[in-house]
């Protein structure tokens, strides 16, 4: 972590090198993720315990738009990680037990302060899930560090969420932003919970496990973009004009202008210059 982390920030206090953990008073050992027991989970939300109103606190802050809960880990190069959350235990067991952990952000890799979108119903494991995840969106970013890397997830519905301007869905970016920043001044960890060594086996025979999809697949099918329009997008996100797309297309002019204006309407934007800057953060998803 980098040295304002380092010294300012309160989660950061206890958190341990790759190399220490097994002598760390505070580790727990936890049984395979498939069946976790009552003392595992209570292990888990050791730390939300601790930092119960603290929780309380960033969820009132979080809430006033369709966010209706959050999920932080701090995980290892080793695999242990840290807990602290609002998710509800019979879910956060489900989440394990089904291995969605292995499919999500957890244990897989973005960019430094990366961002994601899942959509859990798209994971086979979901048709066995009690729980209804089809209904829910889980908006992630995620900060790497030399020896860990911290993840941050916030859960809304996708009725909520859909609805949502373009403008509004990077709102709600920036504020898990700003959520990390404020979960590293006011959240205390102490808890470390080592998976069980089938687990950790799982995970390094998969070699990090990533979503089946690109980014900016994610990007087109959230924004219903066809083939044509992402292209279009990809040459207004590198300055190019109505004119460029004409002629790279051999299609009118005229025809052009009304394809823009209507990537306009689509992405519920205002002008020609607010398409150009969304189209540079879409093309940024571009692998």
């Amino acid at each position: 972590m980098d040295n304002k982390h380092t010294k300012n920030d309160r989660i950061s206090e206890n958190a341990n090198d790759g190399n220490s953990h097994e002598h760390d008073k505070n580790t727990y050992y936890l049984n395979s993720f498939s069946h976790l027991s009552e003392k595992d989970m209570t292990a888990i939300y050791r730390d939300c315990q601790y930092n119960e109103r603290a929780i309380k606190e960033i969820l009132t802050l979080i809430s006033q738009d369709g966010i209706i809960g959050f999920d932080f880990f701090r995980v290892t190069k080793s695999y242990d990680f840290n807990y602290v959350g609002s998710t509800a235990p019979d879910e956060l067991k489900a989440y394990f037990r089904l291995g969605f952990w292995q499919l999500d952000a957890l244990y897989g890799t973005l960019n430094q302060e990366a961002y994601r979108i899942i959509d859990y119903s798209e994971f086979p494991q979901q048709q066995h899930a009690k729980q209804n995840f089809d209904e829910y969106l889980t908006l992630v970013t995620e900060r790497l560090y030399a020896d860990y890397k911290d993840v941050l997830l916030f859960n809304t519905t996708k009725a909520s969420f859909n609805l949502c301007s373009f403008k509004k869905k990077a709102q709600y970016f920036q504020r898990l932003r700003s959520t990390m920043n404020l979960i590293y001044k006011r959240i205390h960890i102490q808890q470390l919970l080592t998976p069980s060594a089938e687990d950790i086996n799982r995970l390094r025979a998969q070699n990090t496990p990533q979503l089946e999809q690109p980014r900016l697949a994610l990007i087109q099918a959230l924004y219903n973009l066809t083939e044509g329009e992402l292209m279009h997008l990809k040459t207004i996100a590198a300055g190019g004009s109505a004119k460029d797309i004409a002629r790279q297309s051999g299609r009118s002019y005229r025809y052009i202008q009304n394809i823009i204006l209507e990537l306009i309407e689509k992405l519920q934007l205002i002008n020609k210059d607010e398409l150009e800057t969304i189209a540079q953060i879409i093309m940024t998803y571009e692998d």
